[in-house]
């Protein structure tokens, strides 16, 4: 498994809150240096690093171990940038050396939502930080008028919240942009996955078609030459399919072949493939199957289609098929085998229909 997780929201989302941990770590190391050289007290040194690392160690424990997963944002994001703010604010008050950074960061803080929040989110994010900047002003003010000074302290926090909303608004576009390049890969993802199962299946019956099954049987001899396991294929033509047409219309003989592609695909084996091979025509492809298992399978599905409805609008209507099977053969080429399997079902025509022959 990896370091980063099974799920690619948790990797994302954990890799996301490894990079906020570091810089969150950096200026946790810069308070202790401040600490040691005499210029942070024991108990605010005590209580910016049990915040700083008990943040940490929550959010890194819950995004990894996917307990996140019940929230819309995995990366519980506006939270971290919450955590994240009031670190810097707590660096701000115990370290003045270092306020004009915390400012600094304190902005970047805002850049972290751009990974994962909407337009909407980022501007509600903006406003929400820039009140933590002014708030630690007005309460540094009343309660440490000697440390701080109006101009070399108060006007960069003033201005940093000035900059939170501004950029607020132009991260916003950023996302917006996200959003819309996210929407287009989707649409063209399922394009694509549109197109390519338009090329693998038959419009009418959905099932697979001539082109990708040539593909699968070719693959399924090749596999066959280089193993002992036996693989069928068998082919199948509709009884008086003409007869059908010219009594009730195509439209009739378009729901009698959807009707007996939909008997196939829940009377054969789950591994067997099903393709309409043309016209009124089927191929099934029977892995693992000598021929008498095979022909049992297409037995088991010719047995049901005198009591089995494959027109709506005719629903007396019974057809049934002529299918031949054919088992591969050693040495034998690709197209000798599906001339098997043809002459086989002919075969079976001339037995009198509605029947296998293997």
């Amino acid at each position: 498994m990896s370091f980063f997780g099974a799920d690619p929201r948790v990797a994302r989302a954990f890799r996301r809150t490894l990079m906020a941990s570091l810089v969150c770590m950096v200026w946790t190391a810069i308070v202790l240096m401040a600490f040691l050289l005499g210029k942070v007290s024991t108990l605010g040194m005590t209580w910016l690093a049990a915040f700083n690392l008990g943040g940490v160690a929550l959010f890194n424990v819950a995004v990894r171990a996917g307990w996140s997963l019940r929230f819309k944002d995995v990366g519980l994001t506006q939270a971290q940038m919450v955590f994240a703010i009031l670190s810097m604010c707590g660096a701000y008050v115990l370290v003045p050396q270092t306020r004009a950074a915390a400012v600094q960061t304190m902005c970047l803080t805002l850049v972290f939502g751009t990974f994962s929040l909407t337009a909407s989110e980022c501007i509600r994010a903006g406003r929400l930080l820039a009140v933590f900047p002014l708030m630690t002003v007005i309460l540094l003010k009343a309660w440490s008028p000697g440390t701080f000074s109006m101009g070399l302290d108060g006007v960069p926090a003033l201005g940093a919240s000035t900059i939170m909303l501004l950029m607020s608004w132009l991260l916003s576009h950023f996302c917006r942009m996200r959003q819309t390049l996210h929407e287009q890969r989707k649409e063209l993802k399922d394009l694509v996955a549109q197109t390519e199962k338009m090329a693998m299946t038959d419009d009418l019956t959905g099932l697979l078609n001539r082109r990708r099954m040539l593909e699968l049987v070719a693959f399924a001899h090749a596999r066959h030459a280089r193993s002992v396991s036996p693989v069928c294929l068998a082919l199948l033509d509709v009884d008086h399919f003409k007869q059908v047409n010219d009594q009730f219309g195509h439209h009739i003989g378009d729901e009698v072949l959807q009707g007996i592609a939909e008997a196939l695909r829940q009377g054969v084996r789950t591994t067997d493939l099903v393709c309409r091979w043309g016209g009124e025509e089927f191929l099934v492809l029977l892995p693992d199957a000598d021929a008498q298992n095979a022909k049992l399978v297409l037995d088991r599905v010719l047995a049901v289609m005198p009591s089995r409805v494959v027109s709506s609008t005719h629903p007396d209507l019974r057809v049934l098929f002529s299918a031949g099977v054919a088992q591969a053969r050693s040495g034998e080429d690709l197209a000798d085998w599906v001339k098997r399997g043809d002459e086989a079902m002919y075969r079976a025509k001339h037995a009198g229909r509605g029947r296998c022959v293997a």
